[in-house]
């Protein structure tokens, strides 16, 4: 029948007990002979590991360990892109949908474009001086603005 101890005896070894603990698990030693043969086991066996001589990869095998660490590293980023392109995505549409968008005398666009139409609407002062031009001066404002070479694009 295995002694009780032995899982202590595992984590002696392993370095994984307090001073107490060590101190109780080798007075336990001097007195058990199954545990301390599990002691020279595990000594042993950590001696035939450390003596075993390491596999070689050949420049062809290391090549393609590269190349599928660089792949398995890309698709990682693209797939957090991914996310982060999709939560800003969210965030916009959930903005424009909350914001009110305003005209510029301060009245509430009642659509579903609002920020279309808040877009394409001149400033207040080029409307007041159009002296009922119609579509004729949104026209001109919008030209001037896409042709002027500081307008964002």
């Amino acid at each position: 029948m295995p002694c009780e101890q032995a899982a202590q005896i595992q984590a002696y070894y392993d370095g994984r007990l307090t001073a107490q603990g060590r101190g109780e698990v080798e007075d336990h030693l001097r007195s058990c002979d199954e545990c301390a043969k599990l002691l020279a086991d595990l000594r042993g066996l950590s001696r035939l590991i450390a003596a075993a001589p390491r596999a070689q990869l050949s420049d062809d095998a290391l090549l393609r360990l590269r190349h599928s660490l660089k792949a398995a590293s890309d698709r990682s980023v693209l797939r957090i892109s991914g996310w982060l392109s999709a939560a800003a995505a969210a965030i916009l549409v959930g903005a424009l949908l909350v914001h009110p968008a305003t005209h510029t005398d301060g009245t509430q666009v009642a659509s579903a474009s609002a920020w279309q139409i808040q877009a394409v609407t001149p400033p207040m002062e080029l409307a007041d001086s159009s002296g009922g031009g119609g579509d004729v001066v949104p026209a001109q404002w919008m030209a001037e603005e896409l042709s002027s070479p500081e307008s964002p694009r």
